[in-house]
């Protein structure tokens, strides 16, 4: 299991009013580094939250997937035949 908590607030002295979700990259004002800098962590941010949501959505999907196969009604249907003719007490799994 993987855990990560991260905070982070970040203002700039020269531009405190600077808020790079509603001001972006139009916001920096005179090419100011520390700006630049926020913005690019509030970008990673995003990132950072996009690539989480899908992987719980591709875990989500190996999920269901995992209960559809263990379905006691259709368990064996899908396998093939035993690799030991006649006997019912044997059954393939890779």
């Amino acid at each position: 299991m993987l855990k990560i908590k991260i905070e982070a607030r970040a203002k700039c002295r020269r531009h405190p009013g600077y808020d790079p979700e509603k001001d972006g990259l139009a916001g920096i004002r005179g090419g100011c580094i520390h700006c630049e800098v926020i913005l690019a962590l509030y970008d990673a941010a995003l990132d950072f939250e996009q690539l989480t949501a899908l992987v719980l959505a591709a875990r989500a999907a190996i999920v269901v997937s995992n209960r559809r196969q263990t379905n006691p009604s259709n368990r064996y249907a899908a396998e093939p035949e035993s690799p030991i003719a006649g006997s019912a007490h044997f059954r393939y799994r890779e």
